[in-house]
């Protein structure tokens, strides 16, 4: 994301669900700070996954990251 200024990533549920479950420590892996928006593709994420997204994801100027259901909200 750092390298590319990558600010809106787009996946399928199941992906996030994956990410959630494994429970990494998000800014070891990398430079997140440009990212503002998550897409979410297929199913419904659960709340519990939202929150945690919510929660490890650099807030962009005092808001929390998007996360939504319909690219077209984006």
């Amino acid at each position: 994301v750092a390298e590319t200024g990558v600010t809106c990533l787009g996946a399928d549920a199941a992906f996030y669900a994956d990410v959630v479950q494994a429970d990494p420590e998000l800014s070891r892996i990398a430079d997140l700070s440009a990212l503002r928006t998550l897409v979410s593709t297929g199913p419904a994420l659960a709340p519990s996954g939202i929150e945690w997204l919510q929660a490890r994801l650099p807030r962009v100027h005092g808001q929390p990251v998007a996360i939504t259901q319909d690219a077209a909200t984006v």
